[in-house]
């Protein structure tokens, strides 16, 4: 999530000394490209030789996801869902694919929503017996979106999927803006069941499911579903933007619902991992121990730092022939939390084109001579993060 960033962020990594490159690359043949430190979409801290304790940070705008926008406004204080909106089990039949569905104004979306949907009825037959059907929305291209954007100081917005064929007539959603949170404050089926009591059934649901701050998009990637004891309306894929949509495309920042969350360590306590960089069969940087991060931000109550932790899932790649500085080096990168990379440089005391690495005169000495993180505020992990946008560097 976006927002204020101040200081330098400080990496803490707990290795013993035994546990280091074991094998240098043996080829005579280097790559010649360097890391790039320039700034990303996310925040991007590079820190010097390992043996330097005044890290240098380059900070570039957050990206929770490869969408654009705005942060929400600084005076709010809390996001996401406070409850749980879920009160009947989900379904085990798969869901279509994800779709998009957007209100048009001024030849541009100014509400979307997207995801793979499908609707479960529970309704009374006429030989007065109590069932559920499950019917799948219809993706974009066979519906049709109408709805009303909210403008100015507007609160209220709404979102009508009514589709060209199939049982299910219309789906309508509506949002609303309050206590500085957007919100599902009620949505509606209208569909046609040849078998029940009321074969037009029609039925709101009228239970509130908090979402984000108005200026950011909510999302769920696992499957949920929004419900009360008649209708649910299953979703994957879920993104929701019902305000402040600007040039048509979603917020650049997310809120994550609870179920995405990340599974973070138990603070002061991260797993011990191996950490091996590759190429074919051998490894070229073997690397243990147990990393955490103090990552200073600007939280809803001031400057304040959280330690996040390198979980136990984690996926590992790696360079072992580039050069950097005219050094021979090798690249170890750790990716988590979807959008966290941690690289670590390991560079020998062979220079390119100068000393001729081979099996006889490997090297003899090397360092982690850089260390760069790429991270961005996910509000999970930030919980009380300021998002005002506004970024404070040092």
């Amino acid at each position: 999530m976006k927002a204020k960033f101040f200081g330098a962020v400080i990496l803490c990594v707990f290795v013993c000394s035994a546990d280091q490159m074991t094998t240098a690359a043996q080829e005579t043949t280097k790559a010649t490209s360097e890391p790039t430190t320039e700034p990303s979409t996310s925040n991007v801290t590079t820190v010097g030789p390992s043996n330097v304790t005044t890290e240098k940070t380059t900070v570039g705008p957050s990206n929770v996801t490869t969408e654009q926008t705005t942060a929400g406004p600084s005076n709010v204080t809390t996001e996401g869902p406070t409850t749980a909106p879920i009160t009947v089990a989900p379904t085990t039949a798969p869901l279509p694919d994800a779709s998009r569905y957007e209100v048009i104004e001024n030849s541009k979306a100014c509400l979307i929503m997207a995801g793979g949907f499908q609707l479960e009825v529970t309704y009374t037959t006429k030989d007065n017996k109590n069932v559920s059907t499950s019917m799948d929305v219809p993706k974009s291209s066979d519906v049709t979106v109408n709805g009303t954007c909210a403008s100015g100081n507007d609160t209220e917005s709404s979102l009508t999927i009514t589709p060209k064929n199939g049982d299910i007539k219309s789906l309508k959603f509506n949002f609303k803006i309050m206590d500085g949170k957007a919100s599902i404050e009620s949505w509606m089926a209208d569909v046609k069941i040849s078998d029940a009591m009321e074969p037009e059934f029609n039925h709101t649901v009228n239970k509130t499911v908090d979402l984000a701050s108005p200026k950011l998009y909510y999302k769920c990637e696992k499957r949920g579903n929004f419900s009360d004891n008649i209708l649910a309306l299953e979703y994957k894929d879920l993104k929701v933007q019902a305000f402040n949509v600007e040039d048509g495309k979603f917020s650049e920042t997310g809120y994550d619902c609870p179920a995405d969350a990340p599974d973070e360590p138990a603070p002061g306590k991260p797993p011990v991992k191996t950490y091996t960089a590759t190429e074919g069969n051998k490894n070229c940087v073997v690397f243990k121990g147990s990393i955490q991060f103090h990552i200073p931000y600007v939280s809803t109550n001031g400057n304040t730092t959280a330690l996040i932790s390198v979980p136990q899932e984690t996926n590992t790649t790696g360079d072992c022939n580039m050069t950097m500085n005219g050094l021979y080096t090798q690249k170890l990168s750790i990716n988590f939390y979807e959008t966290w990379t941690l690289n670590l440089y390991f560079s020998s005391d062979k220079k390119q084109n100068t000393d001729l690495l081979t099996a006889d005169a490997g090297v003899a000495n090397y360092d982690i001579s850089q260390i760069e993180l790429t991270y961005d505020y996910n509000n999970n992990l930030f919980s009380d993060v300021d998002d005002s946008g506004e970024f404070i560097t040092e």
